[in-house]
């Protein structure tokens, strides 16, 4: 899409957002830095939150509020006063028309490092409206920049009713020390709850391998090493390239959302082995019970959320500490029969506990 074309619609969210605000009339949960980009993996936990807060707060409203105008990029040069004049106006529209029962959701994912728009985005919010519960789903936490993560836990830990949950052990420690006067919860990743609530058609054979790997500052192995761990596999079975994006390029709205992120676990389920250094690629291999190896990207993010899956997932995923170690890993897989669907783990034992977790206090 053009950027004349992108200004109209961002225009467009944006005014609609706060005609919702304005115009409600019963108390909302407040969706913060929802998602609106193209990746699976990120709508996957958009379409999760969105499930999850309809079956545990049936009466509110939810208000989606894109992270995409929230006005909260950080280090903007470039309309830095007009991001700031809509975060401002945008922010404070919340704060007057608060209503008791309000709840404040924010999106789950890579948000609490430098780069990311989505914490700054969640301090606003709780900094705005103190007394509003404000509920931050399974987040990592990895501040590079320490006076970043000093403005972070100055502004949230201001707050009355803050809670974070963290989706690995690493981010559950720095929680602990960036925001201590926050309730921190050690939770896995949202979209873990639909591994085995999923229904598969049947696969009689399996075939291949298929590398659901990213390019971007994330990734840890140079592409031309994962070319030659792919080449070494070649000459068992046939490898296939691809990534979290909708299949054929659709792109991932309201209305096609969870038939492209169902078609996606699909397609991954015709494969023998998956080797991903996607976080989201790892959950949609164990939902379409396929086993995948897992490699690093550049932070704990990968290593530390694998730890999440019990003894029981040993043969579903296993994290590979090298990529000689990757091709025996994946052998080991490739020569195991079918996997059938795996146990709806995550959902029994976390997310139908977690409300009661939050009221708690």
């Amino acid at each position: 899409m053009s950027q004349n074309k992108k200004v109209p619609r961002k225009m467009f969210l944006y005014l609609n957002v706060l005609f919702k605000i304005f115009f409600r009339i019963k108390p909302c949960a407040y969706f913060i830095a929802a998602t609106s980009n193209n990746n699976l993996g990120d709508n996957a936990q958009l379409m999760c939150i969105e499930k999850w807060i309809k079956e545990n707060y049936p009466p509110l409203k939810i208000i989606r509020i894109p992270i995409s105008v929230m006005g909260c990029d950080v280090a903007l040069v470039r309309g830095w006063l007009r991001n700031a004049l809509i975060s401002w106006i945008l922010i404070n529209c919340i704060r007057i028309t608060q209503r008791k029962g309000d709840v404040f959701f924010g999106n789950s994912g890579y948000h609490f490092v430098d780069h990311s728009s989505c914490w700054l985005a969640f301090c606003r919010i709780a900094t705005s409206c103190r007394k509003t519960p404000l509920v931050i789903f399974p987040v990592t936490i990895n501040f590079f920049n320490k006076w970043v993560g000093m403005r972070a836990s100055k502004e949230l830990n201001s707050c009355d009713n803050v809670t974070i949950l963290c989706r690995d052990k690493v981010s559950y420690t720095n929680a602990k020390e960036l925001f201590n006067r926050c309730r921190i919860l050690l939770f896995p990743d949202i979209v873990t709850s639909m591994i085995g609530t999923c229904q598969l058609p049947k696969v009689q054979e399996k075939k291949g391998f298929f590398f659901c790997l990213r390019n971007d500052g994330e990734e840890f192995y140079s592409q031309s090493d994962l070319f030659s761990l792919s080449e070494r596999l070649k000459s068992i079975d046939e490898v296939t390239f691809g990534d979290t994006q909708p299949l054929y390029n659709q792109v991932c709205s309201d209305e096609n959302r969870e038939k492209l992120i169902g078609e996606f676990i699909e397609f991954l389920s015709k494969f023998k082995v998956i080797v991903t250094d996607r976080y989201h690629g790892t959950i949609f291999s164990v939902i379409s019970s396929t086993p995948v190896v897992v490699v690093s990207s550049i932070d704990h993010k990968l290593s530390s959320g694998v730890k999440w899956y019990p003894e029981t997932f040993s043969k579903r995923v296993v994290f590979a500490e090298n990529l000689s170690d990757a091709y025996e890993l994946a052998l080991t897989f490739y020569n195991q029969g079918i996997l059938t669907s795996p146990e709806s783990y995550f959902k029994n034992n976390y997310y139908d506990k977690l409300k009661n977790l939050i009221e708690e206090n």
